[in-house]
């Protein structure tokens, strides 16, 4: 848009008799340059009053005559306001319009660049925990003139989906080698992923060297419970030996006092009176049958009892006559 602006500027001219007034009033003054005394000071008064009256008139005269001269001007600087208002009000329709137009293409490069973006997330199989991505704030340059997404625009989404996808692969694979190389450091409880979450998605380096610390803090803790299980368990074998030996006393001590209870009653079961039930004489032998009722203790065998019944006999002095004895 070309318009050409045409100005002419005609100076205002404005005359009057300065030199004429000037003279005078220099004459008036200089008159008047003098001490003022008794004498003078009537004058003086009168000129001091015709002084501050011409002074109003004068200056009176001035306003006029420049509000006079400074109206076209004043006129002039009014039409060249309106024409720079022209301006300023039509620049900012168009601005405002252009600025709604960029708003709508901006929305729908962002609608354009969501839908290609979760396209790719499904080609790409992501997972939801790395489907998470964040769309840069698109532009109107990314869209082409028909109103589809330029390439560059599908190469950036492209980029950041590619990314995703090598970031999954290789979380996936290092959660596989996890168990792996837990196992081949020695441990018989592997590490699970809520171990290394913290740094699971860092750098290589990073997390190599993250991983193969807590390996060795786990196996030194395991080694340290193992310790302390082991001193448990060896003081719990020293409780239970102990334990036996006691009770193993204590069983011998239970077993002797049997034993001599189950001597004192066979002695008082062989002290009881003999009830002969039948007498032959044959060569000078006696077969003697008794019956005698005994309870013998708790495990004592009918073959004890009949050994302790012999032993009394040979006591008291069937020694070298007894033959034999049985128990039917």
């Amino acid at each position: 848009m070309e318009i050409a602006l045409r100005t002419e500027v005609i100076p205002a001219l404005i005359t009057a008799n300065f030199d004429e007034v000037r003279k005078r009033l220099e004459t008036e003054l200089q008159r008047f340059d003098v001490v003022v005394t008794a004498d003078t000071l009537p004058d003086c008064k009168k000129l001091a009053t015709e002084l501050n009256k011409l002074r109003g008139e004068i200056d009176t005269r001035r306003k006029d005559e420049v509000a006079k001269a400074s109206e076209p001007v004043r006129q002039f600087d009014e039409k060249m306001k309106s024409l720079v208002s022209m301006c300023k009000d039509g620049r900012q329709n168009l601005i405002d319009q252009i600025n709604r137009f960029d708003t709508e293409q901006i929305k729908k490069a962002n609608v354009l660049a969501a839908d290609y973006l979760t396209l790719q997330i499904d080609n790409a199989d992501l997972s939801p925990e790395f489907s998470g991505i964040k769309l840069p704030m698109q532009k109107i340059s990314n869209l082409t003139k028909s109103g589809n997404l330029t390439s560059a625009a599908r190469q950036e989404i492209d980029d950041l989906v590619s990314d995703k996808a090598l970031l999954q692969s290789r979380t996936s694979k290092r959660l596989t080698d996890l168990e792996l190389e837990c196992r081949r450091k020695g441990m018989d409880e592997p590490l699970e992923r809520a171990h290394v979450d913290a740094f699971l998605m860092a750098d290589d380096d990073v997390y190599q060297s993250r991983l193969d610390s807590m390996i060795e803090s786990e196996l030194a803790r395991i080694e340290r419970i193992k310790k302390v299980e082991q001193a448990k368990a060896e003081e719990a074998a020293k409780r239970r030996e102990a334990d036996s030996v006691a009770k193993a006393k204590e069983m011998a001590n239970i077993e002797a006092e049997k034993l001599q209870q189950v001597e004192n009653e066979e002695a008082e079961a062989i002290d009881q009176p003999i009830e002969p039930t039948k007498e032959a004489v044959s060569s000078g032998e006696v077969t003697i049958s008794a019956t005698f009722k005994v309870k013998p203790p708790a495990g004592v065998s009918p073959d004890r009892i009949l050994a302790a019944f012999i032993k009394r006999l040979k006591e008291n002095g069937f020694e070298k006559s007894f033959i034999d004895a049985e128990i039917s």
